[in-house]
């Protein structure tokens, strides 16, 4: 049996402390020995090349620090971790250089590029984009690769849950998420980020590893599946 476990390796999309916090330098280190593949121009947020920043421009968010060993990734890159195919593709607007990732032409995880409403999904939260028309043209870029593939693809969110109605996830991309509009709450998702009476560490725990706030365990339902893992 593959010994391989899936804290030997994370994909974060992006930078954002709720996707690296498992692996920043001042938390509890949970996956300090994980290889982290991240996007190379989301990178030099690492680095300090580029600050991030949030309310069109006005805050600078404090730079995430991490000691973890780097593995740079480019957009459209095809690479292959154990025998799990990863595609690469570059979405910025919330983030520079934030990236989704294709697993094995089955899994799309978005991170926060797509915000699911009740009605469809969304160019994600406006207020934390660094440029929301960059988002917006580089989801229709995404929809049309998806589309492509003409598979059967579940798109699994970072913050609203996750669907496999690409109609549903793709409908409403060239409209940004207005946080301030209770249109965009979906009562019906598995996690909603307007929703938070649930979030303690006791339910953060029972959690699949998608509904979590770290992506870094982002192969664990594709290894299940294949018996890699138990």
């Amino acid at each position: 049996m593959n010994t391989w476990r899936p804290s030997e390796s994370g994909l974060p999309t992006h930078q954002d402390t709720d996707h690296m916090g498992a692996v920043e330098r001042d938390s509890k280190l949970l996956f300090k020995h994980a290889t982290l593949y991240i996007g190379e121009i989301e990178n030099r947020y690492l680095t300090g090349e580029v600050r991030r920043k949030v309310f069109r421009g006005l805050y600078k968010l404090p730079k995430v620090q991490t000691d973890n060993k780097k593995v740079l990734l480019k957009e459209g890159q095809i690479i292959y971790i154990h025998d799990i195919k990863i595609e690469c593709i570059l979405v910025p607007g919330h983030t520079w250089g934030h990236m989704v990732f294709l697993i094995d032409d089955k899994y799309l995880f978005t991170g926060d590029t797509i915000w699911f409403g009740a009605d469809g999904g969304y160019s994600f939260l406006s207020t934390l984009a660094e440029d929301n028309k960059l988002s917006v043209q580089f989801l229709a870029r995404l929809k049309r690769i998806v589309k492509g593939k003409q598979r059967s693809i579940k798109v699994i969110t970072g913050h609203t849950g996750y669907s496999d109605d690409l109609d549903f996830a793709f409908k409403h991309i060239d409209k940004v998420c207005n946080p301030l509009s209770k249109k965009f709450y979906n009562p019906g998702a598995p996690y909603d980020g307007y929703d938070e009476s649930d979030d303690s560490e006791e339910h953060a725990r029972k959690k699949t590893f998608y509904e979590n706030k770290n992506d870094c365990q982002v192969f664990y339902v594709s290894c299940q599946q294949r018996g890699s893992i138990s």
